[in-house]
């Protein structure tokens, strides 16, 4: 295994998304590697096993949303369970949040003091990280992965993964996370109200537009809500900020046109807009199929059967829409029921219902697709090594570790037996044999953490912030949980709204995937998002309204061509193409 030199000193330019400058320090690498062949480090390697036979020290930092000065991380039960346990002490000399926390991070990078060993979780993006990594300040951790099971073990289960996490220069600087949840893969679903559907179609469901759209008109005329008014809603949404995929065109396009562009969203969509079709990128905005899915949207405003506050107003209006007294929307968009959730939510039978997914529909010239989004492996950047790392064999084996089943379990939810524990009887989410399961906490303190105080424990925290370590939670291992009833777990029913999407879902390798970029195209492509993709929403809108005339269609495409969509069509082909060629390809 090669040596790491030292690194040397290197100025780079001060940029708006990064800071960086002269650093200095020494990376002596592993004892085994600085000393020996890599024959001996192989056997270094193979002797490291948890729970340690010798207590050791790794030193850390953590960007998460958990605030306080390093309390909650120093004084937590997951912290002291390792150190006692395990026998692995993780000193976080840095626990930072926010913006203030990344400005001490950049500072940190910058100083030219000694690094902490390992970092948790950074937020950087995939261009930081290698600008990081050619300076020598973090290490890559290729070789030191070839003796990690877990994570060998979850880029075999998560075919996806490996890519995701790999560099243009075919390095892995982060070990990365495998967060998956399956429902969210199909976030952008459809609700429709089940009674009116037994009542105006005879319980049969909507299949394709044309079906669809006659639903619609019925809901609009035929009075469903028997209140003598005409006031019924037939279709709502909303696309202001807060509501999660309440847009009401991504479902209906995919009928026409791949599409996993959500007009607002609380969660950021990898890849908006585009697919890539036997390796070519491509822009579905400009095509004649996204016209098609335009003109029947603007037939159902016309109509008055697609709301005309869908574009106005917020999750707030929309769901005093759909629970108003009488009832009045028949179908509404959204990742989570847009009914009233309360019963739902203490997993008791109630009024939500009523509202059951509408399967993809299948368009007038047989497109009948699910909007997919793949897992971001990548996600927060997390478990890097830094050059300063004396022993990154240890590191990367700590890494390995969080990402086992059992320390998944106790970093997302406390104490075994207290918190969890295995099954051996009982149902899944998923309908299978359950694995594990989660106790339902006696108190509550903050952040839905335990308070384990009657065992003798006293922490701030009972957890790790998942969105500062790596886990194992595989689709297979979270759908794995106990299910106590199917028809009224939470869990088990968006699991069952995802397997009814998954069945439409376009082929993987019609995705764009969370491409790495250099530091000059990551700003033109933060620069063309906000150009191209706020224009292509904002036609998106006026098109279905009407205020833009869809026979001013070759106007708009040639307005989106105006603005460089060539050049976005670049950066976006060579990272896929530097991506593909780094998987072998």
């Amino acid at each position: 295994m090669k040596k790491f030199v030292s690194k040397a000193i290197i100025c780079a330019s001060v940029t708006a998304l990064l800071l960086t400058g002269c650093g200095s320090g020494t990376n002596t690498g592993s004892t085994a590697s600085s000393t020996a062949g890599s024959s001996s480090v192989e056997a270094q390697k193979s002797d490291i096993t948890f729970p340690l036979k010798e207590k050791a020290t790794l030193t850390a930092f953590v960007m998460t949303p958990y605030s306080g000065e390093n309390g909650d991380y120093t004084n937590n039960y997951v912290t002291d369970y390792l150190e006692k346990e395990q026998n692995i002490k993780i000193d976080f000399k840095y626990s930072v949040t926010g913006d203030d926390g990344k400005t001490k991070l950049n500072l940190l990078m910058a100083s030219g003091e000694t690094l902490p060993d390992i970092f948790l979780s950074t937020k950087w993006s995939k261009a930081e990280t290698t600008l990081y990594g050619k300076q020598g300040l973090i290490i890559p951790l290729n070789d030191y992965l070839k003796d990690a099971p877990n994570w060998n073990e979850l880029n075999k289960v998560s075919p996806l993964r490996l890519g995701d996490i790999t560099m243009p220069d075919g390095n892995i600087y982060c070990y990365g996370d495998d967060n998956e949840c399956f429902h969210c893969m199909y976030q952008s679903r459809m609700w429709i109200y089940k009674p009116w559907v037994d009542k105006l179609a005879g319980g049969k469901i909507p299949a394709t537009t044309d079906e669809l759209y006659t639903f619609l008109k019925a809901v609009k005329e035929k009075d469903p809500n028997g209140n003598g008014k005409a006031d019924e809603i037939p279709f709502t949404g909303n696309i202001a900020a807060g509501g999660w995929a309440t847009d009401p065109t991504t479902f209906i396009t995919n009928a026409f046109i791949q599409n996993n562009n959500i007009l607002s969203n609380t969660n950021p969509v990898v890849g908006a807009g585009f697919v890539v079709n036997n390796g070519k990128v491509e822009y579905q905005f400009t095509k004649d199929e996204y016209k098609d899915a335009l003109i029947y949207l603007n037939k159902l405003y016309k109509e008055g059967l697609l709301d005309s506050q869908a574009f106005t107003q917020n999750a707030d209006q929309q769901k005093a829409t759909v629970q108003g007294t009488p009832q009045l929307a028949a179908m509404a968009p959204g990742g989570w029921w847009p009914c009233n959730t309360d019963a739902l939510v203490k997993e008791q039978e109630g009024s939500y219902q009523d509202w059951v997914v509408l399967e993809p529909v299948k368009g007038p010239k047989g497109v009948q697709l699910a909007a997919y989004y793949p897992t971001n492996y990548f996600q927060s950047n997390y478990g890097l090594v830094s050059a300063d790392c004396k022993n990154p064999e240890l590191a990367v084996k700590f890494f390995d570790l969080l990402a086992s089943q059992e320390m998944t379990l106790i970093t997302q939810n406390g104490p075994k037996g207290i918190a969890w524990d295995y099954v051996s009887e009982g149902t899944s989410i998923a309908g299978g044999e359950a694995k594990w399961k989660k106790i339902p906490a006696k108190k509550l303190r903050s952040s839905q953490i335990p308070d384990y105080t009657d065992e003798g424990l006293n922490f701030v925290k009972y957890v790790w912030d998942p969105d500062a370590v790596m886990t194992h939670n595989t689709n297979d291992f979270r759908l794995s949980q106990y299910c106590a009833n199917p028809k009224t777990s939470v869990e088990a029913l968006l699991y069952q709204c995802g397997k009814a999407y998954s069945k439409y879902k376009p082929d993987d390798s019609t995705m764009l995937p969370n491409l790495a970029y250099t530091e000059e195209d990551a700003k033109k492509i933060a620069d063309y998002t906000v150009s191209i993709g706020k224009f292509v929403n904002q036609a998106t809108v006026q098109f279905i309204t009407g205020d833009l005339d869809i026979n001013t269609w070759q106007t708009y495409v040639d307005k989106i061509n105006s603005m460089d969509l060539a050049g976005y069509l670049a950066i976006q082909q060579n990272a896929y193409d530097q991506y593909a060629k780094s998987l072998g390809k």
